[in-house]
């Protein structure tokens, strides 16, 4: 999972990665830096899924309804950073801001969704 400033987070442990390379983001209207990158090793995107696959029987096993409340959270979280989120898009990817927070709203729409519907089928 991507962070701020170039960190990563797998396995409840942030770090950059243990590539030696990093990838500017530029802003495609301006040519202008956004912000560094770190390149992964393979290493690090091994150490990623191995992480993911030993965290999936844990979540699983948490009831339905506490799965969907955690959707929920993670919705209010988008939703309160929400333009801040559709800036950095249209930034990153020289979106228009319009388009951008649509993409956001979706986002959200899709997290509130799943937290629905998840208990249905817990």
């Amino acid at each position: 999972m991507r962070a701020r400033d170039g960190w990563t987070l797998a396995g409840g442990r942030w770090g950059g990665g243990t590539g030696d390379e990093t990838f500017t983001v530029t802003d495609p209207a301006t040519g202008e830096p956004v912000g560094e990158a770190p390149i992964c090793s393979a290493a690090d995107v091994e150490d990623a899924v191995d992480a993911a696959s030993a965290a999936a029987p844990g979540w699983a096993a948490v009831p339905a309804a506490e799965r969907g409340a955690a959707l929920r959270a993670a919705a209010d979280a988008v939703e309160e950073r929400a333009d801040e989120l559709a800036a950095l898009v249209t930034s990153e990817m020289g979106k228009p801001a319009d388009d951008s927070r649509g993409g956001v709203e979706a986002g959200i729409g899709t997290l509130r969704q799943y937290a629905e519907l998840g208990p249905l089928h817990g």
